[in-house]
C-alpha cells in the first residue's frame, strides 16, 4: 500500500489502519524528510523521524529523563531509535516513566507535524502483530493521537465549508467502540459533543459557538466523524466516512434544489406576464379537453408536494400565485370557448337538427365541470384570504392587498374578503386608496349586514376623515345589530351631540 497523500487522505489511511487493527509501519516522506508511525493491531506504539532534533535522545533530554552528559555516553544513541528503546529498558539508565513520556512526545510530534504537510508520499509495510509487547500500546491513547493530528491538519477550509453545508443532523454512532467519557476534552469540544443529539445540524451547532472557538469545534467534530464516533443521519455513503463524499455533500440534493428553484422562477415570470394561452402553453384554437388536460398537467407539475421541503418554504408565495394564475387562465379560456360555441350555435340554428338525448348529456357534463371549477375557485380564494390575513397580522399591507385581490377574483361574494381588503387599504393615506377602502367596507356591510364589526370599522373610517354624521350612522347601525358592542356604545356616547 503506497502512493501520494494530502492531509485528508492521510487521515483516512491512519483511520483505516486503526479501525481494522492492522500491524505495520506507515512511512511518510516529503523531500528528504522521512517519518514513521509503528502500529501494532491498530495501536500506535512508536514513531521515529529522520530530523536531527526529533530523535529519542533529544526528547529524553527535553523531558528531563536523561542528562546531556549521560546521553553522550550511550552507544549507538543516534542510530535505530526502536533498538535504542530496548537497550535503555534493559540498562535501566532511564526510568520506565520517563521513557514512556518521551515515546509519547515523539509520537505526538510525528503525527501532528505530518498532518500539517500539504502533501507527501506514503507506504505501509505490514509486520507481524506483537511488536508492541514491551511498549504499552493503548487504544484510547492512539485515538487521541489521531484526534490531535486531524485537529491540526492543513487544508481544512474546504472541509469546513462542506460540513456547514450539510443538511443532515449528527448523531452518536450505533457501533461506538471506545468510552467517550475517558477522553480529555476542551470545554468547547465537550459542548459541541453535547449538541450531537440526532436533531442538530453542524451549522446549527456552529451558530451556538463563539466565532473564536468555531474552528476548534468544527475540527473536533470532523475528527469524530472521520473516526466513526459520530455520524450524519442519514449517512452520506455506506461504510466509513470518505472525505470525498463529505466534500460532495448533498450535491445531488443541492443540484435538484437549484433546478427546482429555476423552474419555479421561470414559471412565475411566465404566468405573471403571459396571456391565458401562454400560461397554459396552448395555441388557439384548442378543444375544451385540451384546455382541461393542459391545466391539470401544469397544476400537477407545480403542486408544492413535488418540490423539496425547503423549496416549498422558500417559494410558498410563488407556488400559490402560480396555482391561482393557472386557474384564472383555465376559467378565461373556458369562458371564451363557451361564448364561441354559443355564437356558432346561434348562427347555425336553422340548419342544425339537435339530438335531445346527446344535448342533455352534454349539459349534465358541463354542469358537473362547472361545479368542479367553481368549487376549486372558491377553495383557492379561501387560501388567498388566509394568506392575506397573515400579512395583515405581520403589518405587510402591500402583500395583503395583493392576496385579497386574488381572493376576490375567485369569490366576490364573501364579505370577509372585502372587509380585510378595506382594512389593508385604509393604511395608505392616498385619496384614491382611501376611497377604495370605503367601497370595500361598504360592500362587506352590504354582503353581511348582521356583522356589527363591519359598521364599527366604517364608523371609525368616517371619524378619521371627520365625516361625523356618517360615522354616527354607522355606529348606530352597529348598535342595532349588537346593542352590547362596547366600541359602538363608547363611540355613540362620545358623539351624542352629533346629529345623525
Amino acid at each position: 500500500m503506497k502512493g501520494t497523500f494530502v492531509p485528508s487522505s492521510l487521515a483516512e489511511t491512519a483511520r483505516d489502519i486503526f479501525v481494522s487493527e492492522q500491524s505495520g509501519i506507515l512511512v511518510l516522506t516529503r523531500t528528504e524528510v522521512r517519518k514513521r508511525l509503528h502500529f501494532d493491531r491498530g495501536m500506535i506504539f512508536f514513531a521515529d523521524s529522520s530530523l536531527e532534533d526529533e530523535g529519542l535522545i533529544d526528547f529524553l533530554v527535553r523531558e528531563k529523563g536523561l542528562e546531556i552528559s549521560e546521553a553522550a555516553r550511550i552507544p549507538g544513541g543516534r542510530g535505530d531509535d526502536l533498538a535504542l528503546v530496548r537497550r535503555l529498558r534493559q540498562s535501566e539508565i532511564v526510568s520506565p516513566e520517563a521513557l514512556q513520556r518521551a515515546i509519547r512526545q515523539i509520537i505526538q510530534q510525528v503525527v501532528v507535524s505530518t498532518f500539517r504537510w500539504d502533501s507527501g508520499e506514503f507506504s505501509f509495510q505490514e509486520t507481524p502483530p506483537g511488536g508492541a509487547v514491551s511498549f504499552q500500546g493503548d487504544v484510547l491513547v492512539t485515538f487521541e493521537y489521531l484526534m490531535r493530528g486531524i485537529r491540526s491538519m492543513a487544508g481544512f477550509t474546504p472541509i469546513r465549508e462542506a460540513m456547514l453545508r450539510l443538511d443532515r443532523p449528527l448523531k452518536a454512532s450505533e457501533n461506538l467502540y471506545l468510552p467517550l467519557d475517558r477522553l480529555a476534552l476542551h470545554p468547547i469540544q465537550g459542548f459541541a459533543l453535547s449538541r450531537v443529539d440526532g436533531s442538530s445540524r453542524i451549522r446549527e451547532i456552529a451558530s451556538l459557538i463563539p466565532p473564536s472557538e468555531e474552528d476548534t469545534a468544527l475540527r473536533f467534530l470532523f475528527a469524530l466523524l472521520l473516526l466513526g464516533v459520530i455520524e450524519v443521519d442519514p449517512p452520506l455513503s455506506t461504510g466509513a466516512l470518505s472525505v470525498r463524499d463529505l466534500l460532495a455533500g448533498d450535491r445531488e440534493r443541492r443540484e435538484r434544489s437549484e433546478r427546482e428553484s429555476a423552474v419555479i422562477k421561470e414559471m412565475y415570470r411566465s404566468v405573471s406576464a403571459g396571456t391565458p394561452w401562454e400560461v397554459l402553453d396552448l395555441k388557439a384554437p384548442a378543444s375544451p379537453e385540451a384546455i382541461r388536460r393542459s391545466y391539470r398537467n401544469r397544476k400537477e407539475a407545480f403542486r408544492p408536494e413535488r418540490f423539496l421541503k425547503k423549496i416549498q418554504e422558500a417559494y410558498r408565495e410563488e407556488l400559490l400565485l402560480i396555482e391561482g394564475k393557472l386557474l384564472e387562465a383555465y376559467l378565461a379560456l373556458g369562458q371564451d370557448h363557451v361564448r364561441s360555441a354559443s355564437e356558432s350555435a346561434t348562427a347555425a340554428a336553422g340548419e342544425v337538427k339537435l339530438d335531445m338525448e346527446t344535448l342533455t348529456k352534454r349539459k349534465e357534463l358541463t354542469k358537473t365541470q362547472t361545479q368542479e371549477v367553481a368549487e376549486e375557485q372558491v377553495r383557492r380564494a379561501e387560501q388567498f384570504y388566509l394568506k392575506a390575513r397573515e400579512y395583515v397580522k405581520s403589518k405587510d399591507y402591500h402583500n395583503a392587498i395583493q392576496y385579497c385581490e386574488q381572493a376576490l377574483k375567485g369569490n366576490d361574494a364573501d364579505a370577509r374578503y372585502h372587509f380585510l381588503l378595506g382594512q389593508a387599504l385604509v393604511r395608505n393615506p392616498d385619496y384614491k386608496w382611501q376611497k377604495r377602502a370605503e367601497q370595500c367596507l361598504l360592500r362587506a356591510a352590504e354582503l353581511d349586514p348582521w356583522n356589527a364589526e363591519h359598521f364599527v370599522q366604517l364608523g371609525n373610517f368616517y371619524r378619521t376623515h371627520n365625516l361625523l354624521r356618517k360615522a354616527k350612522k354607522s355606529f348606530l347601525r352597529a348598535a342595532e345589530v349588537m346593542p352590547s358592542h362596547p366600541e359602538a356604545r363608547r363611540a355613540l356616547s362620545e358623539m351624542k351631540n352629533i346629529e345623525a
